[in-house]
């Protein structure tokens, strides 16, 4: 083998033909990360029932609302070193992909750019304007009409403490509220985070519990024989620091204001950062947390981290069919939940002839025939959106 000779790992880059991509090396298994993922998933977990037997909810919260970004980050970071360490084993100096931001870093021996979950903290939510004239009146109309309207914008002040509020939409939520004799309001999530540009005063509390992650994260990487090196060990410290105090400061500016804090509130994924947020200030207050599924039919598959991206923050998780009810149950695995008991798992039929016929005829802007064609189905994975990358499935190094 010839020795100090470039290894490329960006496949766009090589060729492909019905063999595979030819001459790409990633050595580097699915298994290994997966075994990683499990361990570091359940030392977290495990942190956060520590950290709240010991009455520091506050720590327990921000760390359950970063849980799935660290794993995810950790795991890159795992992979990036581990490429660059095995290469340059046997004398291959690795070439990254354009998009990668970890390992191009640690081969120039500086610190990678910090992910974006430090923009998202210090920015806030997006605003995201109505679609329109036209769309926001019939929004609007639509509004007027009592029970089973679907879900609702609010006219004039709400009680926060009262009425169901909705921080997402889709499919499955919208049906969900048609079901109920009472109103689910959408409210946008700009109604509850501000900028936080400027950082607060830096808590002796952030350091501890960056310490202890840090410490799991070096255990982790340990039980699979690597060694969190001192680069890597550096980037890590200083995201998990920032992203602590910024979150820290996003949980005590709305804990502040209790009469915005839903006492019922509906989510879609779980994986996003801002519906993590919400969910435990929600649940810490006391208050209910329902879940929907959101388009990625989990309960069709064995996925063990589901527990933690889905079911861990919620009182009730809502599944659109008793196949994906039957699936989620099987799967869910208490050793993944913070609260170590897994949520009632509901169903809501997405199609209005699956309804009683009461809830049909009283139902507002849904077509009043639906005949089901009768064609095969099949269930894939076409793509990844961001919130779909929590799913525990690392990004290239």
């Amino acid at each position: 083998m010839v020795r100090n000779s470039s290894i490329e790992l960006d496949a766009k880059r090589l060729q492909v033909d019905q063999a595979g991509v030819a001459g790409l090396v990633w050595p580097v298994s699915i298994s290994e990360l997966k075994i990683l993922r499990d361990t570091f998933a359940r030392r977290l977990v495990e942190l956060v029932r520590t950290l709240e037997a010991a009455g520091n909810t506050e720590n327990a919260d921000i760390l359950k609302i970063l849980l799935i970004h660290i794993i995810v980050d950790v795991l890159t970071v795992y992979q990036a070193t581990c490429l660059q360490k095995r290469f340059n084993r046997i004398g291959l100096n690795p070439k990254p992909s354009d998009a990668a931001r970890i390992l191009p870093a640690l081969i120039r021996n500086e610190l990678p750019e910090q992910p974006k979950i430090i923009a998202l903290l210090k920015s806030g939510p997006t605003f995201r304007p109505r679609k329109g004239l036209i769309f926001s009146l019939l929004r609007q109309l639509r509004s007027f009409f009592g029970r089973r309207a679907g879900i609702r914008n609010p006219i004039g002040n709400i009680d926060f403490s009262k009425e169901i509020i909705s921080i997402t939409n889709s499919e499955v939520i919208e049906m969900h509220s048609r079901l109920l004799d009472e109103s689910v309001f959408y409210i946008g999530m700009h109604t509850w985070f501000n900028s936080s540009q400027r950082a607060s005063n830096h808590s002796s509390q952030d350091q501890a519990l960056v310490d202890q992650v840090v410490k799991e994260v070096a255990s982790g990487f340990s039980s699979q024989g690597e060694r969190l090196e001192a680069l890597p060990e550096k980037y890590l410290r200083e995201w998990f620091d920032k992203a602590m105090e910024l979150t820290r400061k996003q949980l005590r500016s709305i804990q502040s204001k209790p009469e915005l804090i839903p006492k019922r509130l509906w989510i879609g994924s779980g994986g996003g950062l801002w519906n993590r947020l919400m969910s435990v200030i929600v649940l810490r207050s006391g208050g209910e947390v329902v879940g929907h599924d959101h388009g990625s039919g989990f309960g069709h598959r064995s996925f063990t981290g589901v527990s933690l991206l889905e079911l861990d923050l919620c009182t009730e998780f809502v599944v659109s069919g008793p196949a994906q009810k039957s699936g989620l149950k099987k799967n869910a695995s208490p050793l993944l939940l913070t609260s170590g008991k897994v949520p009632k798992i509901s169903v809501v039929p997405l199609s209005l002839k699956s309804l009683p016929a009461k809830v049909r005829r009283s139902t507002v802007g849904v077509p009043r025939k639906n005949k089901p064609v009768e064609r095969p189905r099949l269930l894939y994975v076409s793509a990844l959106a961001d919130d779909e990358q929590r799913h525990f499935i690392t990004k290239f190094s």
